[in-house]
């Protein structure tokens, strides 16, 4: 009975390999073969800008370095305080030089100094009231830019993402067919961030612009719309 036991074992073992050798046989003579296939695809909306920022410049010239230097700290301890009247804007002092230029008849007589006082806030009439504010004392208005805020980037970025995955699995079902291939699967797939494409505004917004309407007016200035997009790149796998 050992004897006939041992012998009915090694054949259960033996049945499995013996059935499997077609397999590797058929898989042999039919190697399969795949195509890699780069996809870029982008998904873009038009969202209304919704913050500002605006860099003024206190600028002083005159014979003495030293009453330079003074005067500059006098006025900008002044902007200052006016900014702390604004709790909404934050506030940030930039660079600060003196120097003694140099003309093409030789040395100026005058020293020129200057600093950068940069205010940022999503309340943009805030920003633009304070600025003219400080355009009043002296200021120097040197850029005023208006951009989308990380949060609104953040709050559109699911819908960006979702919209550019959908658009690129109809595009490699397209390209598939134009190949007659099938898309058998995603090899890699690298999603982006939301970003705003920095340039003209993609679209007009009408209205008044802010501030047009006030006694000693701020810069007049509308945010308008900006451009945001998100760009996926992905390796598809097909084949027969």
């Amino acid at each position: 009975m050992n004897s006939a036991f041992r012998h009915l074992a090694a054949a259960s073992i033996a049945l499995p390999l013996f059935a499997a050798a077609p397999v590797f046989a058929a898989t042999a003579d039919k190697p399969v073969t795949t195509t890699d296939i780069m996809l870029t695809q982008q998904a873009a909306l038009v969202v209304p800008r919704d913050r500002i920022t605006a860099t003024l410049r206190v600028i002083q010239r005159g014979p003495n370095a030293r009453a330079i230097q003074i005067e500059i700290n006098r006025r900008m301890m002044g902007a200052l305080a006016k900014v702390k009247v604004a709790p909404a804007v934050i506030a940030e002092t930039g660079s600060y030089a003196v120097n003694h230029p140099y003309t093409n008849n030789g040395e100026s007589a005058q020293w020129q100094g200057e600093q950068t006082l940069t205010l940022t806030s999503g309340d943009i009439e805030a920003v633009l009231d304070l600025a003219g504010s400080l355009q009043n004392d002296g200021l120097v208005m040197g850029e005023m830019r208006f951009f989308v805020s990380p949060e609104s980037l953040k709050a559109v970025q699911d819908d960006l993402t979702a919209t550019a995955l959908k658009a690129m699995q109809d595009r490699a079902s397209n390209i598939a067919g134009d190949l007659s291939l099938k898309v058998s699967r995603y090899k890699t797939i690298n999603v982006g961030n939301a970003q705003e494409q920095i340039g003209e505004t993609p679209t007009t917004t009408k209205g008044t612009p802010a501030g047009q309407s006030k006694k000693a007016p701020p810069p007049a200035a509308i945010a308008g719309e900006a451009l945001v997009t998100l760009t996926v790149n992905s390796t598809v796998v097909m084949g027969q």
